[in-house]
């Protein structure tokens, strides 16, 4: 049985505000998804806890969620809703690679002290 979404979450050791900018600020995003571009429209929510990147070509959203830890920060992205290209291994392929090349240079720019620029 399949999902609507692809999901996954990692742990990052780094200040939440500068994981916010990480997520929120063109300068870094064009950073993590370098050679994955597409078009998408940004919606953060108003604690910045909730990132919503919208694709407009391709009508999926890539949903991040934070979550503050003990002592990290828990990152979550959930691709989806992909209930209507299940027989499109290529668009479910991609999003897996998306989220799997995403969350780590994210992670990597979030713990790599020389990247912030505050």
């Amino acid at each position: 049985m399949y999902s609507n979404f692809i999901v996954s979450s990692i742990s990052i050791w780094a200040d939440l505000s500068f994981i916010q900018k990480i997520l929120t600020e063109y300068k870094y995003i064009h950073k993590w998804e370098r050679g994955l571009n597409s078009w998408k429209e940004l919606h953060v929510s108003e604690d910045k806890m909730s990132i919503t990147y919208w694709d407009i070509e391709d009508g999926i959203d890539y949903v991040f969620h934070l979550t503050e830890m003990y002592d990290c920060i828990q990152v979550r992205l959930k691709i989806g809703d992909l209930s209507n290209r299940f027989n499109d291994l290529d668009t479910i392929q991609k999003a897996q690679k998306y989220l799997d090349t995403v969350m780590n240079r994210i992670k990597e720019l979030s713990e790599d002290v020389r990247s912030i620029n505050v």
